[in-house]
């Protein structure tokens, strides 16, 4: 299983996982499955599985976790590269690729170490002068939040100490950190 080290992606966008194949059989016209894992080889769960019965070029869609996941490789030509429609931030990690031909030969092949999919932030949709409540994470002890406003103006809100998480009504994921 050939896969790269990482793919880089913006939220809200798509992403391609490059992924080919050998075998050791000079060419299996027999039924196939490729799927797609997350988190990790072999028992990550599934996130996107196709079926292609004997002799078809047609991988057929069985699993796509919420319509997302597409098959962009041909898994008779060795390719099971797949594309990740509409990104979020909970999709970055580490995806494997597997193939199992069925029948005469009962071969299954998965990727091991994966490829890491980095996915960062976009830009806000946020407009100016719409603020939307955020929830916010301070670790280790900070006591408030800024946030860097229109003509770079800073707004200092005192938080309650000794609390991790703290909600905050008038804030942008973009520019609010722990100050």
């Amino acid at each position: 299983m050939q896969v790269p080290a990482e793919v880089s992606a913006t939220a809200g966008e798509a992403a391609v996982l490059p992924c080919t194949f050998t075998h050791p059989h000079r060419h299996y016209d027999g039924p196939l499955t490729a799927i797609w894992r997350a988190g990790e080889p072999f028992a990550g769960p599934q996130v996107f599985r196709c079926a292609a019965a004997r002799g078809s070029e047609l991988c057929q869609t069985a699993l796509s976790l919420h319509g997302r996941f597409r098959l962009l490789g041909n898994p008779r030509r060795n390719d099971l590269s797949l594309r990740i429609e509409r990104l979020a931030l909970a999709d970055d990690g580490r995806y494997f690729c597997r193939v199992e031909f069925a029948g005469d030969v009962h071969d299954r092949y998965e990727s091991r170490q994966g490829v890491r999919l980095r996915v960062t932030a976009g830009p806000s949709d946020i407009k100016p002068g719409v603020w939307k409540e955020l929830q916010i994470t301070c670790l280790q002890g900070p006591s408030e939040w800024a946030r860097v406003g229109p003509k770079g103006s800073y707004i200092y809100t005192e938080l309650e100490r000794g609390s991790s998480a703290y909600t905050l009504s008038h804030g942008d994921p973009t520019k609010d950190t722990c100050a």
